[in-house]
């Protein structure tokens, strides 16, 4: 993707998120290769969100060398309410629901899976 880019990463987005602290921002595909860092500004800061797309669907290895378990399960549960899920449909090299169903082979409580799918988009874009 996008790995060595000096437009993207944790320090541009921290300094966005540092500059604009009224703004809801999101850190797109959890942040992937600096997933940890993201994670930990997620935690952090109540207007920081996070979103799925590409990097938690089944494909992300083969597309993007980028391992989707090394977020756990313990992590989304903990995070739900700062992650939502997102699809790049339709510029995704593969099906649509291929995404959709590997987060919910997880092992989710239906309460995580109720953040990540409606919940969090809804607080994000400022309806709850």
């Amino acid at each position: 993707m996008f790995r060595d880019s000096p437009a993207v990463g944790i320090e541009r987005f921290r300094s966005f998120v540092d500059s604009f602290p009224e703004i809801r921002a999101c850190g797109a595909h959890m942040g992937t290769y600096e997933h940890e860092a993201f994670m930990d500004l997620a935690r952090d800061r109540e207007n920081v969100f996070l979103d799925t797309t590409f990097a938690m669907s089944a494909v992300a290895e083969t597309y993007m060398d980028f391992d989707p378990t090394v977020i756990t399960d313990a992590e989304l549960m903990e995070l739900s309410d700062r992650i939502m899920y997102g699809s790049d449909y339709p510029n995704i090299p593969y099906p649509y629901d291929r995404e959709r169903a590997h987060l919910l082979e997880r092992d989710l409580s239906t309460e995580t899976q109720r953040d990540i799918f409606f919940r969090t988009a809804r607080r994000f874009l400022g309806e709850l």
